[in-house]
């Protein structure tokens, strides 16, 4: 389930970056978010990542780190959004430029 989960996981980081290569900010957010829920579900599942998939991984694919920089590049990428009703347009924050 781990070794799934991690694969998912990078998987959605591909995804990333073929959406940053196309300048798509909605499906960039999308797949980050979807790479950090796997990797947040194998913590869950393992919090101590004593699963040997966690320290097999490809060596660009650090459990940690990964998580960690999805937490910044979600931050970075939802810093200018407000909360909207459902189905409302979400409106970026501040003055247009």
């Amino acid at each position: 389930m781990i070794t799934t989960l991690l694969s998912k996981s990078r998987a959605a980081h591909d995804a990333y970056r073929r959406a940053q290569h196309l300048q798509r900010n909605d499906l960039v957010l999308s797949a980050l978010l979807e790479a950090r829920r796997f990797r947040l579900e194998a913590d869950a599942l393992d919090p101590d990542r004593k699963d040997p998939a966690f320290r097999t991984e490809p060596a660009p694919f650090q459990h940690a780190a990964l998580l960690a920089f999805y937490e910044q590049a979600i931050a970075s990428k939802t810093a200018g959004l407000v909360a909207a009703p459902l189905g409302a347009p979400v409106q970026p924050r501040g003055p247009r430029g």
